[in-house]
């Protein structure tokens, strides 16, 4: 019986952790929900991944807005660090996202993270 709640794999991708609440944080305003992800209702999170579910966990993309999202991220040129650009690339990662939000309880095994995709000699590097 439907207990009126999102379906697991909808809940799964309910953005989490220190980078759930910064997109949280940068979002909120432009989605009109809270700025923390734990006071989002089901409606709150299925608009957030229908407007913005573009990198979240699993395999789904919930509506088509999130699909376009996902298609225009997957032609646009990535953003490779070469061997030589990857510690100033991280460098300017790592203080682009503490600048943006401040980390949680270390405690808790939350702190500032960042992704990046760099080219390692002799892999073939994904485009």
């Amino acid at each position: 019986m439907w207990d009126g709640r999102l379906p697991y794999p909808l809940q799964d991708m309910r953005p989490q952790g220190f980078l759930g609440r910064l997109f949280a944080q940068l979002e909120a305003r432009n989605l009109a929900v809270p700025d923390n992800p734990k006071n989002w209702s089901d409606n709150d999170t299925l608009y957030i991944l229908m407007q913005k579910g573009v990198d979240a966990s699993g395999n789904l993309i919930v509506g088509d807005t999130a699909l376009q999202l996902w298609l225009q991220a997957k032609t646009a040129p990535a953003n490779i660090l070469t061997p030589g650009s990857v510690a100033p690339g991280y460098a300017t990662m790592a203080d682009n996202v503490t600048r943006q939000g401040v980390a949680g309880s270390s405690a808790a095994g939350e702190f500032p993270k960042f992704t990046a995709l760099r080219e390692l000699p002799g892999a073939t590097t994904p485009m």
